[in-house]
């Protein structure tokens, strides 16, 4: 148990918070190797880049940002709304 502590503390001071111990593990396969994160962090954004998203994809991506930005501002936006109003201009640009 004392141990436990201890462990928590170091990963407390490598990593800034305990909230951010639940990503240590997972993470920790990615970096197997690497003297730090941001090594790690280039090398899935480097991978991220090859990532071609579907048109289906950057359909929900395109919608879930419009909801999230208009919904900010205004509480009473659903998502509802803002895929009534894509598929409406969907049909104005095919025709």
């Amino acid at each position: 148990m004392k141990r436990a502590g201890i462990q928590q503390r170091l990963n407390v001071a490598q990593y800034g918070t305990v909230s951010n111990l639940r990503y240590i593990r997972p993470y920790s396969r990615l970096t197997e190797g690497k003297s730090t994160m941001a090594g790690a962090l280039k090398e899935l954004i480097e991978a991220t880049k090859a990532v071609k998203p579907t048109p289906e994809q950057r359909e929900e991506q395109r919608r879930s940002f419009a909801f999230g930005n208009t919904a900010f501002e205004n509480s009473r936006i659903t998502r509802e709304m803002v895929d009534r109003q894509a598929d409406e201009l969907a049909k104005e640009q095919n025709g």
